[in-house]
């Protein structure tokens, strides 16, 4: 898994968070920027394209929203 926190900013399809604690120490102080899609109630967090054993990827976080459930049930 990883992990990071921080503060954050958003504008147009890019997220760049500013790293305050991290599973990786060498984060702390940077800055991660993400390319934000959204799609309904889905909300993917996309990395830059990088070089990962050998080839060229990214890696994604998909956020769903959960339906409020009706208060009449």
């Amino acid at each position: 898994y990883l992990s990071y926190c921080g503060r954050y900013d958003y504008s147009g399809t890019m997220m760049r968070h500013h790293v305050t604690a991290s599973l990786f120490p060498n984060w702390v102080g940077g800055v991660q920027e993400r390319i934000v899609e959204r799609n309904g109630d889905r909300m993917t967090l996309r990395t830059p394209v990088m070089l990962m054993g050998g080839k060229m990827r990214s890696t994604a976080l998909v956020w769903e929203r959960v339906p409020t459930p009706d208060a009449s049930e």
